[in-house]
């Protein structure tokens, strides 16, 4: 009777663990790409005062429906960054960072937060980050390259290594895209 207990609550954590989150079916995605649509035809138009809001609320619930989606998660934190809500644009893709390390979409965006925030040693990690994840992408490896030149003293290398490090992600970006002219200038 003294381990019965016991047992029993492991036999629940163990079945707790197998049930299913809800996983974004096509009606998630289909409301997802609504919102997004919605979002456009806001900016695009004269929108009323409330309907920003609106569209606030209604990326909440979805986000709060599929908690362990990444687009989904990805979305808002877009959206929220557009509302000038860096602090709740950033919760959103570090909770989506957690659920996918490796999404370069994610990843990109962490680092754009993070330089606009001034945080440029997390700024660089995450595009280091991304570029390693996805080597074959020039913008990566140009984003990696700019970030090491322009803030190398505050990069946490020296200058040479930093300016080293651009020189090679700025060349490697120009070999994957050697039509793109800014690459070519870099």
């Amino acid at each position: 009777a003294r381990y019965r207990q016991l047992w029993l609550a492991a036999c629940w954590l163990f079945l707790i663990t197998l049930i299913p989150t809800p996983a974004v079916g096509s009606g998630a995605k289909d409301e997802l790409r609504a919102l997004q649509v919605r979002g456009k035809v806001l900016a695009a138009g004269k929108p009323a005062p409330g309907d920003w809001k609106k569209l606030g609320s209604a990326y909440a619930r979805l986000a709060k429906a599929y908690p362990r989606d990444v687009a989904i998660r990805d979305a808002y934190g877009e959206f929220l960054c557009e509302m000038d809500d860096r602090a709740g644009a950033l919760r959103e893709w570090l909770a989506a960072e957690k659920l996918d390390p490796k999404n370069v979409a994610v990843l990109n965006h962490l680092a754009g937060i993070y330089l606009a925030t001034g945080d440029v040693r997390q700024s660089f990690g995450h595009y280091l980050r991304a570029s390693e994840v996805e080597p074959a992408d020039p913008i990566a490896h140009f984003n990696v390259a700019n970030v090491a030149c322009v803030f190398r003293h505050e990069i946490g290398k020296t200058e040479i290594e930093a300016l080293g490090l651009a020189l090679h992600h700025f060349a490697q970006a120009h070999r994957l895209a050697p039509q793109n002219a800014e690459f070519t200038r870099a």
